[in-house]
């Protein structure tokens, strides 16, 4: 394929297959793919990467044909499609009883799972989710630095997680542990080879084992939690196979911590940065539902995710072959001027903001979103009860990541009000 001088610069500028790129300001280069190449195909990683907001939308909505979430969602499965298998090792996302399996099989097993996400569950949460919040928040310091990603985000998130999926308190920090090497692994932060890669494997294979035995056990003893009401789903007449089962609470474990994780931690930097806002939000704690779309807008938890293309098909007049590889870049698609004309200024009154694409589109839309967005906006209003504002005390520290926007620490001092 020939490159053009300008196309040739922005390849080397794009690196999207580089966790170090996304350690950076990636928004600058995103809205470049968005003018010049919003179907560019990044060659160090053997992919298409589509940037506008109309594009992903679409793909989304696409089932097989033409897009198939089989056969890799990550960056990193791309290039090495036996990543899949290693991160995956019961199967069961690929096969019809998965959530990132095809249609027709994908949609009968999304709404018999969405029975144990019904809104009013959700809303029934949220006594549990604010109890949490309200203990640690609590404890945090006035005008003393704290890391906010270790007291609030990352607890609160393995938490309500934990008591959702209904994991034992004393099992939380090995839940966190194998959530965390998961993250890593298919973010592509580790080296392979490494004791680190090496370590995560062994994680993942503990939690994998860990699951499988819980979920055994409330086969026989169930309770009021996640696992017991997924061992009792039934689809076809049959109970839901047990790598289904296996695969629905991996999947709320995995998703469900890092996307409120992330974005709490993320609030953290955008506030302190923007500190107008926050007073907005103290002064009228009512813009807390719709600074918490803003939040998952700015923040842009998940960077992206993927579909491998079965049969051709063109996009803004560029075909993209059968076997090709296309990424969706979440983040680039939350900033696109073509929705809002002002992207770039974090705003917490934004009417539109809901439109963003964090939680996915379409088929493949997060089904614990409801959740999750509790969870943020629970923790926005307690702080705004608590707290007048706050600095950073030092830069944050993010973990390198292709497919999360992932804080390692956030350190600040927090004003209490």
């Amino acid at each position: 394929m020939e490159t053009h001088p300008i196309m040739g610069d922005l390849a080397a500028e794009a690196r999207l297959d580089d966790p170090a790129f996304f350690l950076a300001d990636p928004y600058p280069t995103y809205a470049r793919l968005r003018r010049e190449a919003p179907v560019f195909w990044c060659e160090s990683g053997q992919f298409w990467a589509l940037s506008k907001h109309e594009d992903i939308t679409w793909a989304e909505l696409r089932p097989n044909p033409p897009f198939t979430t089989t056969q890799g969602l990550h960056i990193p499965e791309a290039r090495r499609s036996g990543r899949i298998d290693e991160r995956d090792p019961g199967g069961a996302q690929q096969t019809g009883g998965g959530f990132m399996s095809d249609p027709p099989g994908h949609t009968a097993f999304r709404r018999l799972v969405g029975t144990a996400f019904a809104p009013k569950l959700m809303v029934d949460l949220e006594p549990g989710v604010r109890s949490i919040v309200d203990k640690l928040l609590d404890r945090l310091p006035d005008g003393e630095p704290v890391d906010f990603v270790e007291a609030v985000s990352a607890p609160l998130a393995v938490q309500v997680i934990g008591e959702f999926l209904g994991i034992p308190e004393a099992d939380w920090d090995d839940l966190r542990r194998w959530s965390d090497s998961f993250m890593a692994f298919i973010g592509g932060g580790l080296v392979e080879g490494s004791p680190e890669a090496a370590q995560a494997a062994v994680d993942m294979q503990e939690m994998y084992g860990y699951l499988t035995q819980s979920l055994a056990e409330r086969r026989q003893n169930p309770r009021s939690d996640l696992m017991s009401s997924v061992t009792k789903l039934v689809m076809d007449g049959e109970p839901l196979p047990e790598a289904s089962q296996l695969a629905v609470c991996f999947s709320v474990l995995a998703a469900g911590n890092e996307t409120t994780r992330n974005t709490l931690s993320g609030a953290m930097v955008a506030f302190a940065e923007d500190p107008g806002q926050w007073e907005r939000l103290v002064a009228d704690p009512s813009l807390a539902p719709g600074a918490t779309e803003e939040l998952l807008r700015w923040v842009s938890p998940v960077t992206h995710f993927g579909r491998r293309a079965t049969e051709p098909v063109v996009i803004r007049d560029q075909e993209i072959a059968a076997g090709d590889f296309v990424v969706m870049l979440y983040g680039a698609a939350n900033r696109d001027e073509d929705v809002w004309p002002d992207a770039d200024t974090f705003d917490i009154t934004r009417k539109d903001a809901h439109k963003h694409l964090s939680f996915g589109w379409g088929l493949h839309r997060c089904i614990g979103l409801a959740l999750g967005r509790a969870e943020i906006r629970i923790a926005v209003e307690g702080l705004a009860e608590r707290f007048a504002g706050w600095d950073l005390a030092t830069e944050p520290v993010r973990n390198p990541s292709v497919l999360v926007h992932d804080y390692k620490t956030v350190p600040v001092v927090l004003r209490r009000s």
